[in-house]
C-alpha cells in the first residue's frame, strides 16, 4: 500500500493529476477464470467520484478494452486494452500476425485479438 506521503502530491494537484489502475487484481479480485472476475459496485461508486475530482481516470488492462469497459462498467473512464497494444498505430497489423501464430498452436487460448493467454491453471 503507498504510503500518504507518497500519494499527496496526487491529492494536492487532482486537476493535473491521473489515474491509472489495473483491472484484474486491482479493480476486480483475481479469480479462477477470466470470464467469472467482477467489479464491486463499491469500487465502481469510488471510480465515479474520482472521475469528479481528477484529470484523468482510466484504465490499462490486459484484456481488450472492449472487455475492460464491459467488465468495469464505469463510462466516464478511459480503457486502454492489451497492455497499451490497443494505441500503437500497427495493431491491425499485427493482430493479422498474432492470428496467424494462433491458429498454428493447439493449445486452449483466451484470444484478445492483439495478444493471447496460455492460462497456466487450465494446463493439464
Amino acid at each position: 500500500m503507498p504510503s500518504e506521503t507518497a500519494l499527496a502530491p496526487l491529492a494536492a494537484a487532482p486537476e493535473r493529476s491521473a489515474l491509472v489502475f489495473d483491472v484484474d487484481g486491482v479493480l476486480a479480485p483475481i479469480v479462477a477464470r477470466p470470464e467469472l472476475a467482477a467489479v464491486p459496485e463499491e469500487t465502481r461508486a469510488e471510480l465515479r467520484r474520482l472521475v469528479g475530482r481528477y484529470l484523468l481516470v482510466a484504465c490499462v488492462s490486459g484484456r481488450a478494452g472492449d472487455d475492460a469497459r464491459r467488465l468495469v462498467g464505469v463510462d466516464e473512464i478511459e480503457y486502454v486494452g492489451n497492455h497499451g497494444l490497443e494505441l500503437d498505430p500497427r495493431a491491425e497489423e499485427l493482430a493479422v500476425r498474432i492470428a496467424a501464430f494462433r491458429a498454428g498452436v493447439s493449445w486452449p487460448v483466451e484470444d484478445k485479438r492483439l495478444s493471447l493467454s496460455y492460462h497456466y491453471r487450465e494446463a493439464k
